[in-house]
């Protein structure tokens, strides 16, 4: 499944560069929503960094910022990175962090990617 940025819909990654962060050593627990249900399901992805991120990422030396859309005219806030790590709604911290949160970026399935492609009826 790829992922593509929710205002000008350009794919930016797919499923295979998520990272893991089930493990149970680094978990911390914490405290349940208002609304009264605990938060177990993850808010955001977490990334490998990835070759568009450059465009954020100029200065080497800020250890944390923002990550914003690669497209010269969309440049919408997708996410935020942190190098000395960030914590998930599921309580799992996560370092380092390139974290983009599921509401800014839009499911492409493959069926969709393919009618991206159609052109019109030939006649």
């Amino acid at each position: 499944m790829k992922f593509a940025c929710r205002k000008c819909r350009k794919i930016l990654f797919d499923d295979s560069v998520f990272e893991e962060h089930t493990s149970t050593k680094k978990r911390i627990y914490t405290r349940a929503s208002k609304k009264g249900n605990n938060q177990n399901e993850c808010s955001s992805w977490f990334l490998e960094r990835q070759d568009w991120m450059a465009t954020s990422i100029t200065d080497p030396d800020v250890q944390n910022g923002r990550l914003l859309c690669p497209t010269p005219n969309c440049g919408h806030k997708l996410g935020s990175y942190c190098h000395f790590g960030s914590q998930c709604s599921c309580g799992c911290w996560v370092c380092p962090a390139y974290q983009i949160p599921k509401t800014n970026v839009d499911e492409v399935r493959k069926t969709e990617a393919l009618n991206l492609n159609i052109r019109g009826p030939v006649f």
